[in-house]
């Protein structure tokens, strides 16, 4: 009971980080009201999103790696408004996302909101070498004790090499001894329709274009400057996918054994699969037998009652 009360405290959580994070990043760019307005309608978008509502109801990660990643983008973004508390703020980034990641690695993905946060705020303070190493010694120091106390094991463990590993594969595209790297926005789409309305589908796509136009003229460079910062976004992900993609075929003689045993894992679960498959239709046939037999005999043999041409 515990433990559930947790899960839906955090999952409540998010949709107060949410209103808070949007209100305090809206605040620069608009006016007290307007900030507030752009808060209640993210925090109205998370309490009414389909996937968001499917697993607070269940006691999972999701709503503690979203918590802890609204958190830790909130410290970064105080470091980012140059706040005299930085050196707390950065701590508080580092703890909220190492939190993240140990629920789940998918937090990982709040990293480069959190550097692109602190890089900037450095840039515009014009920080030395010696302040950089100041500022981020700390932090740094501690999400990487409190994670390898995690992760460290984990990758030595034989569970991660025969069952996360081939996970982590599959998903990035791996069959067998090919790598096809894909996104899953196809995917995501039909997921999307099936927790979602689909008019909040279509209310999204709209959304989406809004925060479009808001971008352009709240930075000042206009719809082609827009485009180019869209662009080189598009450019960096498409050039990580690829270095990743040659850094896999690189790694890919050693792997071999490990792809081996995952294909192998798996046609054992088919075939076993596909034995059980068997024996309950054959249990089914014997059930059926066993309450009509008069009718599987008539089948068998044809019925006598038939008449002939």
């Amino acid at each position: 009971m515990g433990g559930a009360v947790a899960f839906a405290l955090a999952s409540l959580g998010v949709v107060l980080g949410g209103f808070v994070l949007a209100r305090t990043m809206a605040s620069p760019l608009v006016s007290e009201r307007r900030a507030v307005l752009v808060g209640l309608l993210t925090a109205l978008l998370l309490a009414l999103d389909g996937f968001f509502i499917a697993y607070a109801r269940i006691v999972q990660y999701q709503s503690i790696v979203v918590l802890m990643m609204l958190a830790a983008v909130w410290c970064a973004w105080g470091v980012h408004l140059c706040t005299p508390q930085r050196q707390r703020y950065l701590l508080g980034a580092a703890l909220c996302g190492a939190v993240a990641m140990l629920a789940h690695y998918d937090g990982i993905f709040v990293l480069p909101a959190l550097a692109w946060l602190v890089l900037v705020a450095g840039w515009q303070q014009r920080w030395s070498l010696r302040q950089w190493l100041a500022q981020l010694a700390p932090p740094l120091l501690l999400a990487v004790v409190l994670l390898a106390g995690f992760y460290l094991p984990l990758l030595m463990h034989e569970h991660f090499q025969y069952r996360t590993a081939g996970y982590l594969a599959w998903r990035i595209g791996q069959q067998e001894q090919a790598v096809t790297l894909f996104h899953n926005l196809p995917n995501y789409g039909l997921q999307a329709t099936f927790y979602n309305t689909s008019f909040q589908v279509h209310a999204l796509a709209l959304l989406l274009l809004l925060i479009h136009h808001f971008l352009e003229a709240a930075l000042h460079v206009g719809e082609l400057g827009l485009d180019v910062i869209e662009a080189l976004l598009v450019a960096l992900l498409r050039l990580a996918l690829h270095l990743l993609h040659h850094l896999e075929r690189a790694r890919g003689g050693g792997l071999t054994a490990q792809r081996e045993q995952v294909v192998a894992a798996g046609q054992v679960l088919d075939d076993v699969d596909d034995e059980r498959e068997i024996v309950v239709n054959r249990a089914h046939r014997l059930v059926a037998e066993e309450v009509h037999p008069f009718d599987h005999e008539t089948r068998r043999r044809g019925n006598p009652c038939r008449r002939r041409p």
